[in-house]
């Protein structure tokens, strides 16, 4: 084998895993919205995974919006939907994710991820986060929140 054969194994093998990296943060970040929605009781249709993609910082960036409503048929404008960003990575045995706004991460064991109270940490966070969005004075919440980012800590 010539060492430009080496060099092409190489990265075939790189190629490989990069390919396996990004289909788990997929296959991640989709069961994880799963979780969100049967935590919050809602049907599969009120959040919508906006973009799944991959970062410069070797994060896999998930964007998603909840379609909140005011009543049958009658959904928020768009400027009234609240944005959450999940940054996820993969580590051998757990995911890391990070709630884009805040500092905090959430190391998830790949084998404990349907009962992992992590999980519940962080969807209780989520859930504190976009609660706190719509119960925000009208004053503030104009001036801070019409771009619809939450702040998480």
């Amino acid at each position: 084998m010539s060492k430009f054969d080496e060099i092409c194994t190489s990265y075939q093998r790189l190629v490989r895993e990069a390919e396996d990296y990004e289909y788990d943060c997929k296959e991640f970040a989709k069961n994880l919205i799963s979780g969100f929605v049967d935590y919050l009781e809602c049907g599969r249709n009120d959040i919508l995974i906006k973009r799944l993609s991959i970062n410069d910082d070797g994060y896999y960036d998930c964007e998603i919006e909840l379609s909140v409503y005011e009543g049958p048929d009658k959904y928020a404008s768009r400027g009234l939907v609240p944005e959450i960003h999940l940054k996820i990575a993969r580590n051998i045995d757990e995911f890391m994710v990070k709630v884009a706004t805040g500092s905090k991460i959430y190391v998830i064991n790949k084998k404990e991820m349907d009962s992992s109270e992590v999980i519940n940490v962080l969807y209780d966070e989520l859930f504190r986060g976009i609660k706190s969005y719509y119960e925000t004075p009208i004053d503030e919440f104009i001036h801070r929140n019409m771009r619809g980012i939450i702040h998480f800590p």
